[in-house]
């Protein structure tokens, strides 16, 4: 009987396993297929796009498609290409041949058609020992601007160096709103000054009018300094001539911020081992659960199969349980 138990427990489990096993195959399925239509409908949009006709609803559907920030990647683009940002870059180099450095930085500009906007240079008079510095503000096209900075390093030893640039996008459109407002009203005074009949009213309206022409002025004065920033980024390099190059000083952790900063990243590795159990309970709570039930039913049965069954006495086994006593 035993036996027989443990024989239909085996079985009960075998049919779970390959139960378990058959609903995560039909998952793997579920993938594939899911893969297989979702490329073949990729397929099908290349070919479409192939068309005829079909060209301008592709331009259409990218222009209408949305990105996460809810506009359309054609106005995305629009509205990078029209920011106006005034690049600012500074930079501290050290060498030990300095003439060479000096030729480097005048073939750089122009390389790239840059030109010094200022310079100024300090030491190595005659009888001084004292070493030779230099100073450059340079103005650079922006849309050279990148490779000039990405070769500063070929002139010497780049000690420190940084960028502060200024979106003035507003600033300018709003200049250029002012500008515009300011032209109307100059429109409508020359109007106005044409029909004056009186005396006065001519002096009025022309001190009017040179007070408008004074802010059309400064409007302009403002958009043409603004252009100017735009159009050439500006670089500030200083530059000196040095014996031996100036080693890092690298300033050791105090213990308290040894302290701080373990206790961060091991609050930061807690937080994300929590998270990453989370999302895995989330991707297989159903295959947990399948198997807890699963689990439940078998120990019961294997309970059930280990039982021993009670002993049932009898006047028979009573009488035969006292005689191997007595001997």
């Amino acid at each position: 009987m035993l036996k027989k138990n443990r024989f239909s427990v085996l079985f009960i489990l075998l049919v779970a396993l390959s139960l378990l096993l058959s609903s995560c195959g039909s998952a793997r399925d579920a993938e594939a297929v899911y893969d297989y239509v979702t490329e073949d409908a990729m397929e099908y949009k290349t070919y479409a796009s192939r068309a005829p006709g079909a060209v301008a609803e592709a331009e259409l559907a990218d222009s209408e498609f949305q990105n996460g920030s809810g506009l359309s990647t054609t106005s995305v683009l629009k509205e990078k290409s029209d920011r106006k940002i005034i690049y600012n870059a500074w930079a501290d180099i050290e060498t030990k041949e300095y003439d060479n450095s000096i030729s480097t930085l005048n073939a750089l500009c122009e390389k790239y058609g840059a030109y010094f906007e200022s310079s100024s240079s300090y030491g190595g008079h005659i009888g001084s020992n004292s070493e030779r510095r230099s100073n450059f503000t340079i103005r650079i096209p922006v849309e050279r601007y990148s490779d000039f900075v990405s070769e500063v390093g070929s002139i010497g030893t780049v000690t420190n160096s940084g960028e502060n640039n200024r979106d003035v996008t507003e600033e300018y459109f709003d200049t250029e709103a002012r500008l515009e407002s300011a032209k109307l009203r100059e429109e409508r005074v020359l109007v106005l000054l044409e029909n004056a009949g009186s005396l006065d009213d001519i002096l009025a309206l022309e001190r009017e009018l040179s007070d408008i022409r004074y802010e059309i002025e400064s409007y302009e004065g403002n958009l043409r300094k603004y252009d100017s920033l735009i159009s050439y980024a500006t670089y500030t390099l200083n530059i000196s001539e040095v014996i031996e190059y100036t080693k890092p000083t690298i300033v050791p952790l105090t213990f308290g911020e040894e302290l701080a900063k373990g206790f961060a990243e091991g609050f930061e590795d807690f937080v994300d081992g929590w998270q990453g159990f989370a999302v895995f309970l989330s991707r297989n709570v159903f295959n947990l659960i399948s198997f807890a039930i699963i689990a439940g039913v078998a120990s019961i049965f294997i309970l059930l199969a280990l039982k021993k069954p009670k002993k049932t006495y009898t006047k028979k086994n009573v009488s035969e349980d006292n005689k191997s006593e007595n001997k």
